[in-house]
């Protein structure tokens, strides 16, 4: 976040919002209205490595709120959409965007799973979310990083299962 919001010790929390902010509407506006995919092509190889460990380090800071949570897993979702053309074909693209950040994103991930499910909850939908694509769309990288994959679905599995149950089988409000 630095790199857009200047080089100054102290960032703001508005300053990290208005970053947030600026970032988000970039990415949705090239997917909006990148018919072609080659912009898409050019630009995230470039990007996506310089920024998934900036949103990361912003993701944990202590100043930001949960709706920047919230953006911040909003972006990382779009960028993971945004190179899973790349998976199979350029698995060093792929690997260059997530392998320095992809262990710690999973274990943030387990955390927003294992937190309160009413709480924040557009920060656990945007958690969901990333973790659909990455086991959707990144099978070949997925592979090599199994292990770091798997305890999130179960625990997913175990935390929306019972719920699942009693509401949609038992008909039953929670």
């Amino acid at each position: 976040m630095q790199a857009i919001l200047g080089e100054t010790q102290e960032v703001s929390a508005e300053r990290i919002s208005f970053g947030l902010s600026i970032l988000y509407h970039f990415f949705t506006s090239l997917e909006e209205k990148s018919q072609d995919q080659e912009l898409i092509k050019i630009l995230y190889p470039k990007i996506v490595p310089v920024l998934m460990p900036l949103l990361l380090e912003t993701f944990t800071s202590e100043e930001i709120t949960a709706r920047d949570r919230s953006h911040i897993l909003h972006l990382l979702y779009i960028m993971i959409r945004g190179i899973a053309w790349a998976d199979g074909l350029d698995n060093e693209l792929v690997q260059s965007c997530l392998n320095e950040t992809f262990g710690n994103w999973m274990a943030i991930f387990l955390q927003i799973i294992q937190s309160n499910a009413t709480k924040n909850i557009a920060v656990r939908i945007n958690a969901l979310s990333c973790l659909t694509v990455i086991f959707r769309d990144l099978i070949n990288y997925s592979r090599n990083s199994i292990n770091i994959i798997l305890k999130p679905v179960w625990k997913l599995l175990n935390s929306t299962l019972p719920v699942y149950t009693e509401t949609v089988g038992y008909n039953q409000k929670k």
